[in-house]
């Protein structure tokens, strides 16, 4: 599905699709895996650092407006990798390729 959002939609939209599918897959238990059974501690690792990657993107990503990257966040927040969120807005605030929502997120985060 991912595939084909980046196939057909151009700009920041697939990055905030992708944190947020990432995020929420590092949370949840694996697809197929019965849920009394705990997720491949790995593969949560992988996905976490994925939706984070993927957050990185839209931090850097000329938006229209805010909306992705305050779901994008909200994502993480809900799957409890906001540490890691704040310490990557931390570090891209800096940048000149940074977005300006970014700095209004930063700006709420303190």
């Amino acid at each position: 599905m991912l595939v084909q959002i980046r196939q057909h939609v151009r700009g920041y939209l697939p990055a905030a699709c992708e944190t947020r599918l990432r995020a929420e897959r590092s949370r949840k238990s694996s697809v197929g895996v019965p849920t009394n059974q705990a997720a491949d501690p790995a593969l949560r690792a992988e996905e976490s650092q994925r939706a984070l990657e993927h957050f990185r993107e839209l931090c850097l990503s000329r938006l229209d407006d805010a909306q992705p990257l305050e779901a994008a966040f909200k994502s993480l927040q809900r799957c409890r990798l906001d540490a890691q969120a704040d310490a990557l807005v931390e570090d891209l605030i800096k940048s000149a390729a940074a977005s300006p929502f970014l700095g209004a997120l930063w700006v709420r985060r303190r």
